[in-house]
């Protein structure tokens, strides 16, 4: 995805008030996380520590987090904080739907 794009849907998800924060990206097929390729969650982990306090919608912050990391991924924080529930089901059951 384009860096504008990237940077259009991004800033959609805070608008409608989501509450967002920065995971780390995936390049060559690996995480880049300092595990790298042995990673167990490539790509969808918190790039930040205190990502539940970190987390927000407010567009300044989260251009910033764009700027210092453009291959981030952005993660959706869900129930109470953004008004989200996900089911989320992976392998071949997930499949199945």
């Amino acid at each position: 995805m384009k860096d504008d794009a990237k940077l259009k849907q991004v800033m959609g998800y805070a608008s409608r008030g989501l509450k967002l924060i920065p995971l780390w990206g995936i390049k060559l097929k690996k995480c880049e996380c300092p595990q790298g390729a042995a990673c167990s969650s490539p790509g969808k982990h918190p790039r930040i520590a205190d990502w539940q306090k970190e987390a927000s919608n407010d567009t300044v912050k989260i251009s910033r987090w764009l700027q210092r990391w453009p291959g981030m991924n952005i993660g959706v924080v869900t129930g109470a904080e953004s008004g989200v529930i996900v089911v989320d089901v992976d392998g071949d059951a997930g499949s199945a739907y």
